[in-house]
């Protein structure tokens, strides 16, 4: 895939800064398991919604448990 080994994170998987084993993703609200998609980049392009909100500014909390439980269906 060209990702760099340090760039990827999951159980089983040592952190390179403090050498330890990454938790695993078996429940949700673990830090490292959750990406922030800003709302700059969600709704560029769409003029409606200019300026944006406080809320759209902060933009999306995507929690990684939800998309591996899809995908383990």
């Amino acid at each position: 895939m060209g990702v760099p080994l340090n760039n990827i994170i999951g159980g089983g998987l040592t952190d390179p800064i403090t050498g330890n084993n990454y938790s695993a993703c078996n429940m949700a609200g673990i830090g490292t398991y959750i990406v922030n998609i800003q709302g700059t980049e969600l709704f560029d392009g769409d003029p409606t919604l200019h300026p944006l909100t406080a809320a759209m500014t902060h933009g999306f909390d995507l929690d990684l448990i939800f998309t591996r439980q899809i995908n383990s269906k």
